[in-house]
């Protein structure tokens, strides 16, 4: 009797534990199957941002790669036009030369020589009475390919010789110089250009004490030296008026957000 309540005692203890395993195993495969579910969700966002950082890295790479694509194409395209200034501007230089010399030869006095066989030397005019002369009156000019120039600058230490136009625009200084402001025999000629190597793109290493002359359509010529070079802002164009001078040269920085400007003071030549 003893026996037999034990062995029912043993086998009701087996069947509850038997069922509690079987009722804990659901709920164990259901967290498994949770944690498994985790697991993939976090490879998955880690693989998102993953994807995400390459596609973000690609995208600089590829701006990096046409912005210096931009860079190359805009170098080329100023490289150009800094030679078709260049051209256009020594073709028209030639010309003007041309028509200086003849308006030369027509006020060059006419020489008898002595007993010796000498030329005596003639007195030539003045700066000043060439300046009293064209006071308040407009600079001559001459029409070379349908542009009007107004004379020609030579700055001597930068190797420059260029034509001169009459009025600035942005059509215009793409050829050659242009006056700004002024004149030469108001002494407050401002004349700008591109900063193309063959234009003003060497102005910057002009020193004081550089000669610099500029030569009105009638032949008069006019020298300079260079009083000061300095650095303003692109916005600051009131500053091209200030400070003592009788001709200023300025043109951009390379980055177009500043002007360099030089100033200059006319020479006094004696009689």
């Amino acid at each position: 009797m003893g026996k037999e309540t034990e062995s029912v005692a043993e086998s009701g203890e087996e069947g509850r534990v038997s069922q509690s395993t079987a009722s804990q195993s659901p709920q164990g495969e259901e967290f498994e199957k949770i944690e498994s579910g985790e697991e993939e969700e976090a490879h998955a966002l880690k693989t998102r941002k993953y994807r995400k950082y390459n596609r973000m890295k690609n995208a600089a790479y590829l701006c990096g790669i046409l912005c210096i694509l931009a860079g190359c194409l805009l170098f080329l395209r100023n490289l150009g036009e800094d030679r078709e200034a260049g051209i256009e501007a020594s073709d028209s230089l030639q010309v003007l030369a041309g028509e200086i010399r003849e308006e030369e030869d027509k006020k060059q006095p006419r020489f008898r020589a002595d007993e010796g066989g000498n030329t005596p030397a003639v007195e030539k005019e003045t700066q000043q009475a060439v300046l009293s002369f064209y006071k308040d009156m407009e600079m001559p000019a001459r029409h070379v390919a349908g542009r009007r120039y107004i004379g020609i600058l030579e700055i001597g230490a930068l190797r420059l010789k260029l034509p001169v136009l009459d009025t600035f625009s942005y059509q215009n200084i793409k050829v050659a110089p242009a006056r700004f402001f002024g004149s030469v025999y108001d002494d407050n000629l401002i004349l700008l250009a591109h900063n193309y190597q063959s234009h003003f793109g060497k102005l910057h290493l002009l020193q004081t004490g550089d000669e610099v002359s500029f030569t009105d359509m009638d032949g008069n010529r006019f020298r300079y030296t260079v009083t000061g070079v300095e650095v303003i802002g692109g916005m600051e164009r009131e500053k091209l008026a200030e400070g003592d001078f009788d001709l200023c040269l300025f043109t951009c920085t390379l980055g177009g957000k500043n002007r360099v400007v030089v100033r200059c003071r006319r020479v006094e030549e004696s009689p």
